[in-house]
């Protein structure tokens, strides 16, 4: 900073900080780079530390850009499987096409009808092609009577992790994992649970 730089280069440079201290640091690197102005290109393969760190990011795979967006874009509107796989956990969900409207993209799974939205708005959506849905596990909760996209299942695994529970369910879609918030202790294994995602969660992507 010294020679008052116009680029930043950093390569993992919390890589061997406790959990805590890559917290408050990563904070301070980003203080520190808008305070000045500076561009910083910042190479790291903590998914959560580059979802934090960055305006703009990019995944590499394989010797080439798979996706380039805001973190939001990349998180949410994954253009692959191989991008869903990779930023964050998701339930990746086999599927074939049975229609579409103005917006959303009807589609037919092992468990019933889905609605959900193109990662790729190029995609090719002709009836009957075959398509994989990525759902995250914090997009599912519990569902209202009669709501679009739901699904029921047994509880088989519980992680309680403090303020949410990751919970395994036994669905007609197979395992499916799910995030829930303020988990009820009456929450545990054996428990029959109906669920539900929004249209906008549901994130179809071609199969490979």
């Amino acid at each position: 900073m010294v020679v008052r730089p116009r680029c930043l280069l950093l390569d993992e440079p919390l890589s061997n900080l406790d959990a805590q201290l890559r917290v408050e640091m990563r904070q301070e690197i980003r203080r520190i780079v808008k305070e000045n102005g500076l561009t910083a290109v910042y190479v790291t393969h903590d998914q959560e530390e580059a979802l934090a760190m960055a305006d703009r990011m990019a995944l590499i795979s394989r010797g080439r850009v798979a996706q380039v967006g805001t973190p939001e874009e990349v998180y949410r509107r994954p253009i692959s499987t191989e991008v869903a796989r990779f930023i964050g956990e998701t339930n990746l969900i086999a599927a074939e096409i049975s229609g579409r409207d103005a917006t959303t993209i009807s589609v037919l799974t092992s468990a019933g009808a889905f609605t959900g939205i193109l990662g790729d708005p190029a995609s090719a959506t002709e009836t009957g092609r075959p398509v994989e849905l990525s759902i995250r596990p914090e997009a599912w909760h519990p569902a209202a009577a009669g709501e679009a996209n739901s699904l029921t299942g047994v509880v088989t695994e519980k992680v309680y992790l403090g303020q949410r529970a990751q919970l395994t369910l036994r669905t007609g879609l197979g395992s499916v994992r799910i995030m829930i918030s303020n988990p009820p202790g009456n929450l545990t294994t054996g428990h029959e649970l109906t669920i539900a995602v929004a249209a906008s969660d549901v994130v179809i992507l071609p199969r490979l």
